[in-house]
C-alpha cells in the first residue's frame, strides 16, 4: 500500500471504528498530528461518513498537498492504527480490490475482483485517462467474507 493510501485508510478505519479505547486513542493521536503539522487537511470530513469515497477523496487530495506522505511519524502511526483496527475488529478494515492512480493507457480491462472488509471498494480510480475501450467486469465488494454487497457485517 502506498503511503498516501495507508494514511487515508488508517484515518478512515479509525473514524469508522467503534472498537476499543486504544483504537480511539491512536486515531485521535494520528488525526491531531496531521492537523497540527499539516493544518489545511480536513480530517473531520471523514467522521460523519467514513465509507464515503468522496469524503476519502477530499482527505486524499488535502494530504497530497502536504509532506505527510514523507512524514515518518505520520506513517508509523497510520500503520499502527491499521494493525490495531484489524486485530480488534477485522471487519472494520477497509479493502480495495483494485486501486489505480495516475494511469494513462490505450485500453483498460479489469476482471474478477473481490474486495472484502468493513468499507470494501471493488475498483477505485483517480486520475485515469484511457484513450480507448474500458471494460470492468465481475467486481464484488463485500462488507464481510461470504456476505453479499449491502448486507451489514455481524456485530
Amino acid at each position: 500500500m502506498d503511503p498516501l493510501t495507508t494514511i487515508v485508510t488508517a484515518l478512515t478505519a479509525g473514524a469508522a471504528s467503534v472498537a476499543t479505547a486504544a483504537v480511539k486513542d491512536l486515531y485521535s493521536g494520528l488525526k491531531n498530528l496531521i492537523v497540527h503539522r499539516y493544518g489545511p487537511v480536513d480530517v473531520d470530513v471523514l467522521e460523519s461518513d467514513p465509507a464515503s469515497a468522496s469524503r476519502q477523496q477530499v482527505v486524499r487530495e488535502d494530504l497530497e498537498k502536504t509532506a505527510a506522505v514523507r512524514d515518518r511519524e505520520v506513517l508509523e502511526r497510520a500503520q499502527k492504527l491499521l494493525e490495531l483496527v484489524e486485530r480488534s475488529n477485522p471487519d472494520a478494515a477497509l479493502a480495495v480490490g483494485v486501486s489505480l492512480e495516475r494511469l494513462r493507457a490505450a485500453r483498460l480491462t479489469v476482471e474478477e475482483v473481490l474486495a472484502e472488509g468493513g468499507g470494501a471498494t471493488g475498483v477505485e480510480m483517480t486520475d485515469v485517462d484511457v484513450a480507448g475501450e474500458v471494460s470492468i467486469r465481475n467486481v464484488q465488494a463485500r462488507t464481510s467474507p461470504g456476505k453479499p454487497p449491502g448486507e451489514p457485517p455481524k456485530t
